[in-house]
């Protein structure tokens, strides 16, 4: 049933609530006077009351050739929804012209009128989109889903609102004939966010740190696509009546207080999540923790390579002191920071957590770099430490093959014409080249490679004859191919 109020009093509220649509509908059904009752839109019951609830007991027993099913989603905080609507053709239908009407009703309103009435039901609201209507077209074994956002704004109370939807026919001819109706409460399609639990510190931990981090399952909206936020509550009492400490409004799952907790006091805590769309949700349960905070951990201090220290391997150990929790059995475990800057902004390099005091970078660092180091210590319990230094190592690597000028057989760092002589001596029981190097490397080979100018991977007599067609003007010095002179 819907109550469509006229201009019969201009000052009802309930007619100047929505004078345009409440006319419209007076005027579709004809109406000129008031009460007045029109069944099943095309059956004129006129003004007797007494005889109305006979007169709408009967047409509800009469069969309907469709179902109507209402479902959707409505926020008590922006109090708008949108319905889900499904019409079922059970049976032939014979009307044409069909509409779809949605109308917001409301009920249980105390209020005098001059008509003796106090409480006001069914009253019109609102018709979404409009009074025309949606057009419909459906035949016996059809199904036709809707879909049509509403509102319920102030004054009106959403307790009190039911959302009606009704098939009827604007057939000329037809006396407004409604095929089947329905309604639902809409405060029974609200949204809801889904149920989360707290995570860490577990309920009833004991912890050593004063500013605990605070973690917890994240929810959803199943209904919407709105962001969920969050607020955490920490308070000294369970019924949160005074709050010591609260966050901003949230996007991430985790929170430390910004202050640090009064030592051998015991806390709980909770949280609300919220997305201005569905009702506020609060974790299911609170937690409790009680803070007894533990002495820092011991100083320790970096070991190797010492501070500012040459490396020859690219992948150097770092070794550190061990620290200690000296209050509690908790194992102290170990993250270790690699940069090239001291300042550690952003570490390009870092390590799982450890509990050796001892790691090797899983990388060939860059040669000739110079890198800084240090290590974070920390339980999980005690409040973490970083090392006592900062150190730096320089990336040396010696180069990888034989490192020599090609030519150079008297050891000078050069070709000139003394290799010759130099050459000519050895082969006559002289002193060898004083350079020797496994060509090509890891052969087993060991042989004076910078004395091989002619590419033949030997030093022998040819090379000698090749050193001085060189300095007559002949082609320059040619190195083994299997080992070219590497440089630093």
């Amino acid at each position: 049933m819907i109550r469509y109020h006229n201009n019969y009093n201009t000052s009802d509220p309930y007619y100047a609530y929505n004078i345009t649509e409440n006319m419209a509908r007076n005027s579709y059904y004809g109406n000129t006077y008031t009460p007045h009752l029109f069944l099943d839109g095309n059956i004129d019951a006129g003004s007797s009351t007494g005889t109305w609830a006979t007169r709408i007991t009967t047409e509800l027993a009469l069969a309907a050739p469709m179902d109507i099913q209402i479902n959707g989603l409505y926020s008590t905080v922006s109090r708008a929804g949108h319905a889900h609507i499904r019409i079922i053709a059970t049976a032939p239908i014979t009307n044409t012209s069909l509409k779809v009407r949605i109308g917001i009703i409301e009920s249980n309103i105390n209020r005098s009128s001059p008509n003796g009435t106090t409480i006001h039901n069914q009253t019109f609201r609102d018709m979404t989109p409009n009074t025309t209507g949606i057009a419909l077209t459906i035949a016996q074994g059809d199904t036709v889903d809707l879909t049509q956002t509403f509102n319920c704004p102030s004054p009106l109370v959403s307790a009190n609102c039911d959302l009606v939807v009704f098939v009827q026919s604007d057939q000329s001819g037809a006396n407004r004939k409604i095929l089947q109706g329905a309604k639902k409460r809409v405060t029974t399609m609200t949204y809801a966010l889904d149920p989360f639990v707290l995570i860490s510190p577990p309920d009833g931990d004991t912890i050593g740190n004063c500013s605990p981090n605070l973690v917890w399952h994240h929810t959803i909206d199943s209904d919407s696509a709105y962001a969920v936020q969050y607020q955490a509550l920490v308070s000294m009492d369970s019924t949160f009546a005074n709050i010591l400490v609260s966050s901003d409004t949230l996007s991430d799952t985790t929170w430390t207080p910004p202050l640090c907790l009064p030592n051998n006091m015991t806390y709980y805590w909770k949280v609300i999540a919220l997305n201005g769309h569905a009702p506020n949700r609060e974790c299911d349960t609170p937690f409790i923790f009680t803070v007894i905070e533990d002495s820092p951990l011991t100083p320790f201090s970096l070991i190797s390579p010492p501070n500012l220290d040459s490396v020859e391997i690219c992948s150097p150990l770092l070794v550190w002191q061990r620290s200690i929790d000296a209050d509690s059995g908790y194992a102290v475990q170990y993250q270790v920071l690699l940069n090239q800057t001291p300042d550690f902004e952003s570490p390009f390099l870092f390590s799982d957590t450890l509990s050796d005091t001892t790691w090797t970078p899983p990388l060939c660092l860059p040669n000739y770099n110079t890198y800084y180091w240090k290590v974070e210590a920390f339980t999980g319990h005690a409040q973490g430490r970083p090392s006592t230094q900062i150190f730096g190592f320089y990336v040396n690597e010696p180069p990888v093959g034989c490192t020599y000028v090609v030519g150079d057989a008297n050891g000078s760092s050069s070709f000139t014409g003394l290799d010759v002589t130099y050459g000519v001596r050895y082969f006559k029981g002289g002193p060898a080249p004083t350079y020797i190097c496994e060509c090509p490397p890891g052969s087993g080979n060991a042989w004076y490679v910078s004395g091989d100018v002619n590419g033949s991977c030997s030093f022998s007599g040819l090379d000698v004859t090749y050193m001085v067609r060189s300095f007559k003007g002949g082609p320059g010095p040619i190195p083994c191919p299997n080992c070219p002179p590497v440089h630093r």
